[in-house]
């Protein structure tokens, strides 16, 4: 039902710092729909799914609510992750990276608790809704109440998603799985922020406000978007990976207030710790920042890193970490004499242990040179003809990985792939005595 200047009859205002999803599911429960039917009605012919609005809303969808709300454009784009396009995210919004800003979704047995909640907030709101800045996973503290943040349902442990309510829900500060008030949920008076002190989220907010950052305290002034790329690249390091454990320790050493995050749990996406974890993880890596690059390459080198552990791939890695890296923590490459060579592929036979280029990376602490050419191959690498690619035996990388990319983008798996590539080359040939 449309009013005669083609408005929808119930248009509830955008709240300040109102998050798409949000404003998106109050608007369909006002009008007696839930977010997905509201979804096919405002973009007709399409399905929702488990689409994150926040993150992938449609220029369109936007366009047809602009015209039935009276709500501008410029406003809903503002809600949405866009906000943070050129600051925070890089590329286009839709297919870029979002390292800082994690998915909320639910399905089958993976959640994403992308959106966390305040609940004094909530509580404190004529009509409860859900802010944008919730979703940024540098921030785990409410600036206002300075109460952690939650991230998911303290009954059922539902992560926290407003485009799934359905027509029983009065507010969204209920939850879409159990209907628990989330206005209810038990305030953490913080007793983490006694001894990890918030500032750096403060500061990193402030960043992203200004557009400009600093390394350190007084280090130089950088773009937004490669501050946050830096902060990321040393968030993951603390965080995940094979040195991180070693870096928190070195990290603890120099700041023994910090020792409550040697302990974290391993998690490959960093950015889904929830936030009394990711917390204390950020307050570790606030610490390699100070002093930049000073504090980064202590910690390294006590945990033993090298350049090569940090800098895998140059080419997204941003240039204030690759420069100050490879300027700090580039060492000249150890050269192994014959008797050197001879003697530590000895002592490894002593022992029992075959002389592999693991083995001897470990026994001399550092990457081996021209002593891999000594090294035999480990015992553990599958025979020829006996690995997942044994098609591609005798093919040269290039081809190789061609071939692989192929394959996966044709759906298949490389052997029936590479088969009926053979059976097209061969069905071209005019040889009666091949086919």
């Amino acid at each position: 039902m449309l009013l005669s200047n083609g408005l929808w009859p119930y248009r509830p205002r955008m709240e300040p710092g109102e998050s798409f999803s949000s404003w998106f599911s109050r608007l369909a429960l006002s009008n007696g729909l839930t977010p997905r039917e509201l979804f096919r009605i405002a973009l007709p012919g399409a399905q929702m799914y488990r689409c994150d609005l926040d993150r992938a809303a449609p220029d369109v969808l936007l366009a047809n609510l602009a015209e039935r709300t009276g709500i501008n454009m410029t406003s809903l784009e503002h809600s949405t992750f866009r906000r943070w396009h050129g600051s925070l995210i890089g590329g286009t919004v839709e297919n870029a990276k979002h390292p800082w800003l994690p998915a909320a979704s639910c399905y089958a047995r993976t959640q994403s608790h992308g959106q966390q909640y305040c609940s004094e907030c909530l509580a404190g709101d004529d009509i409860p809704f859900l802010r944008l800045e919730w979703r940024l996973a540098f921030t785990t503290t409410c600036r206002e109440h300075k109460t952690l943040f939650r991230d998911r349902c303290p009954r059922c442990a539902a992560s926290i998603v407003a485009a799934y309510a359905s027509l029983g829900t009065r507010t969204m500060a209920e939850c879409w799985k159990c209907g628990f008030d989330l206005r209810l949920t038990t305030s953490d008076k913080d007793n983490i922020r006694q001894i990890i002190p918030d500032e750096h989220e403060q500061r990193y907010m402030q960043t992203l406000k200004d557009g400009w950052g600093l390394l350190g305290r007084s280090g130089p002034r950088i773009h937004a978007f490669l501050f946050f790329s830096v902060l990321w690249q040393l968030f993951r390091m603390v965080a995940a990976g094979r040195f991180s454990r070693q870096l928190r320790i070195a990290v603890c050493e120099q700041n023994p207030e910090l020792a409550a995050a040697i302990p974290a749990p391993a998690m490959k996406q960093v950015e889904r710790h929830p936030p009394a974890a990711r917390r204390l993880l950020l307050a570790v890596t606030d610490e390699l920042l100070k002093e930049w690059p000073k504090q980064l390459v202590l910690a390294a080198e006590k945990a033993g890193i090298t350049s090569g552990d940090i800098l895998k791939d140059r080419r997204n890695q941003p240039f204030a970490l690759v420069s100050a890296v490879e300027k700090h923590l580039s060492k000249p490459l150890r050269i192994y004499s014959v008797q050197e060579s001879d003697a530590a592929i000895s002592l490894l036979a002593r022992n029992g242990i075959l002389p592999t280029v693991k083995a001897l990376r470990e026994l001399t602490g550092r990457k081996i040179g021209r002593l891999e050419n000594a090294a035999q191959p480990s015992s553990l690498r599958l025979a020829y003809g006996k690995h997942r690619y044994w098609k591609l035996d005798g093919i040269s990388p290039s081809i190789r990985a061609k071939a692989k990319r192929a394959a996966i983008r044709d759906g298949e798996n490389i052997g029936p792939w590479v088969e009926k590539a053979i059976i097209a080359i061969l069905a071209q040939r005019s040889d009666s005595d091949i086919l």
